[in-house]
């Protein structure tokens, strides 16, 4: 009676006619939420059909002694043949299979493969077949295919083999099947990447393929995935999503790739704010700007035949930055084939702008500038170390790298393009060089530490005494060595590396080597300082005071939010060590 009716026209006509016949009892009013199509807001409510399933954890009754597509793709990560990384994945992966249920693969669809099973419109005979059948092969009659199409991860299982032209024998199988990572969403761990291993078990083994694997890959890779800044998934309903084309329009396709690997931890989810990217934009002007100094200043087409790799006068800042290159390279290998590319990334972006950019460009200009037979190890060294972060970047941020290659390779004398060539192998290494540079960077920053504390003018020189303890003798010879180096960066007018007796007004800080002094005699106005640095001292204790007091409150430590203690906590430890240091400012003036 209610055949082709409306679901809600239905409901009204059953009412009405339980009411008629004597029924019904009452009507209770039932209110509750129900869910809605976000696109034509229609209720939405289960409706019985008849599907098509895929056994996965039990065998098939026909063939007993075969595993289930479960227990092959369980005993592929058992075995070791499919690992997952980051490991933490392993136990989820592992644990749905286990208990995974049938796999529903028909859907009511207008596109995709139709499911390949045909019914026999005279005695209802039904089976599948690879081709469409001419005539029911019982009775003779017309087969029907079915409507439903099958299921999206049903049809790209197979995507690593059928890309290989399997079902066929073909080289491409033998050449790049099982291939080496496949790098995925974790959203899609258990509806692509488990089934691909499962009909790469079932069906590789009819072919050949490279040594005979048969998972279609070795390692999974699970990145986390990109939200907004504020933790929301990108989403057109939003309009929270940031169009990658767009990124690459304002700030370059390798700012955007370096950017975002430097961002992926672990496979930890990324909340990405459009000025992330100005961080890997600047990182790639850092380089463009070094090599386009390096070119300036050497001669690639007239030197070359001057270099000699067996006598290049190297300087100890050539060795220590050749020592921190070979240090840099094995840490970003070993990184990289532990798929840990955010620190492989940082180690790179540290060596370059820090050491190289920052220290040893400072350090060797004097040299380059003055030309000669001193030049031709800073000279090797610059072109040699812009070479190798080029050839470590390069997986990073392939179009910058090739195009400074191109013009770095004359000096090596390579002609191969960057994306084929080796991957080097730094084996230079001096610890005696990186000691005394250590020494010396150690020196600059406390200097300027001092002079920025101290408020001298920046235009003012001042003398520094650097008082080394016991057993640093070797270091502070290094340290007087470079002399020179230290004056011109952090602009001093004498440094003297002895045993002596500190000036009277000075300022002063420790570091490894011993006791860093710079006279402030004349430099400033010491009573104007000492009353300046005294009212800093008490505003200093007055927040110090406040934040003992807070936690010393039980109220507020146990009533307020456990992040909130722990920022009073870190505010109370910075402003005692802020007391401290001001103290010392003052007895050094005399205050």
């Amino acid at each position: 009676a209610y055949r082709g009716l409306d679901r809600f026209e239905a409901r009204k006509r059953v009412v009405a006619d339980l009411e008629a016949g004597g029924f019904l009892v009452k009507v209770d009013p039932n209110p509750h939420k129900v869910g809605t199509c976000d696109r034509c807001h229609t209720v939405l409510e289960p409706l019985p059909s008849t599907e098509w399933f895929v056994r996965l954890r039990e065998r098939s009754p026909k063939e007993p002694d075969r595993p289930s597509l479960a227990e092959l793709a369980i005993a592929a990560t058992r075995d070791g043949r499919v690992r997952l990384i980051p490991e933490r994945w392993t136990g989820f992966y592992m644990s749905w299979l286990e208990n995974v249920r049938d796999w529903c693969i028909s859907r009511q669809l207008w596109w995709g493969h139709r499911i390949p099973v045909f019914t026999c419109a005279r005695c209802e005979h039904m089976d599948a077949f690879e081709k469409d059948p001419p005539a029911c092969p019982h009775c003779g009659a017309e087969m029907t295919q079915d409507n439903d199409v099958l299921d999206t991860w049903f049809s790209s299982d197979l995507w690593p083999l059928s890309t290989l032209g399997w079902p066929a024998q073909t080289d491409e199988l033998r050449a790049f099947y099982p291939s080496s990572v496949l790098m995925t969403d974790r959203g899609i761990l258990f509806l692509w990447v488990a089934r691909m291993v499962m009909m790469g078990e079932l069906y590789a083994p009819t072919v050949e393929t490279r040594g005979g694997g048969t998972e279609p890959f070795r390692d999974v890779y699970v990145h986390g995935t990109i939200l907004d800044k504020i933790g929301r998934k990108m989403s057109k309903s939003l309009g929270n999503g940031i169009d990658p084309l767009e990124m690459i329009d304002k700030y370059g396709a390798d700012a955007v790739r370096f950017t975002l690997v430097w961002m992926t931890t672990e496979g930890q989810d990324l909340k990405l704010d459009e000025t992330r990217f100005e961080m890997g934009r600047n990182f790639m002007n850092k380089i463009h700007n070094a090599t386009r100094f390096a070119l300036g200043v050497v001669d690639l087409v007239h030197e070359i035949g001057v270099r000699r790799s067996d006598d290049l006068g190297l300087a100890v800042e050539d060795r220590w930055i050749r020592t921190e290159l070979t240090r840099t390279q094995r840490e970003v290998t070993t990184l990289i084939a532990s798929y840990k590319f955010a620190p492989a990334v940082q180690a790179i972006y540290e060596f370059t702008w820090n050491q190289f950019c920052d220290w040893y460009l400072e350090l060797v200009k004097p040299r380059l500038l003055a030309g000669g037979a001193d030049a031709i190890g800073a000279k090797d060294t610059l072109i040699h170390v812009l070479a190798a972060v080029c050839r470590m970047l390069h997986p990073i941020a392939p179009h910058i790298t090739e195009e400074l290659w191109e013009q770095l390779r004359p000096w090596h004398g390579v002609t191969t393009l960057l994306a084929v060539s080796d991957w080097g192998d730094e084996t230079f290494e001096d610890a005696a060089a990186g000691s005394a540079i250590a020494a010396v960077q150690e020196t600059v920053r406390a200097v300027r530490n001092l002079r920025a504390e101290s408020r001298v003018p920046e235009k003012e020189r001042v003398d520094v005494l650097v008082v080394p303890k016991d057993g640093a003798d070797e270091i502070a010879s290094a340290v007087r060595s470079q002399a020179p180096q230290i004056l011109r960066l952090c602009n001093a007018s004498s440094i003297r590396v002895e045993r002596a007796a500190p000036p009277k007004e000075n300022a002063s800080a420790a570091i490894s080597l011993g006791d860093v002094y710079i006279d402030l005699a004349g430099k400033i106005d010491v009573a104007a300082e000492r009353t300046r640095l005294a009212k800093e001292l008490e505003k200093s204790q007055s927040t110090a005071a406040g934040s003992r007091a807070k936690l010393a409150n039980e109220n507020f430590v146990a009533r307020a939010k456990p992040e909130v203690v722990e920022q009073e906590r870190t505010r109370l430890v910075e402003a005692e060590a802020h007391l401290v240091r001001l103290g010392k400012l003052l007895a050094a003036l005399g205050g």
